[in-house]
């Protein structure tokens, strides 16, 4: 059945409704890669749209062959790379170049991710 609901997915269908798909994919929503919508018969459950199709792609590979060597991550158009840095590295440099604003927004967003309070 993966196959099948992640094809769906990558083809622009929705899925659910699902209590879990509220609780666990919040992060990937706040990321821009799912869409999430409240179900309006059933309270607490969603349906998620899947918004970066290549996403999806590289989840189909790699859960139905096992690896994603086959498809390398560097010809996703959205994740162009060009070397690495950690992620320490570069959350404190992205930290000390937000506005007052943006670091609000920034805290708002952790904090609804992290304590499951919804903002809009």
């Amino acid at each position: 059945m993966l196959p099948a609901l992640l094809g769906k997915l990558i083809n622009g269908g929705a899925i659910g409704p699902a209590t879990a798909i509220g609780q666990d994919y919040r992060v990937l929503e706040v990321n821009r890669v799912v869409k999430l919508r409240p179900d309006t018969t059933y309270p607490n459950r969603y349906y998620m749209r899947l918004l970066k199709r290549e996403v999806g792609q590289l989840a189909l590979h790699v859960l139905t062959q096992g690896n994603a060597y086959a498809q390398s991550l560097t010809d996703l158009p959205s994740a162009p790379m060009s070397g690495y840095v950690g992620p320490e590295e570069s959350r404190t440099s992205v930290r000390k170049k937000q506005s007052t604003m943006s670091r609000r927004t920034t805290r708002d967003v952790l904090e609804a991710v992290r304590g499951g309070r919804v903002f809009r």
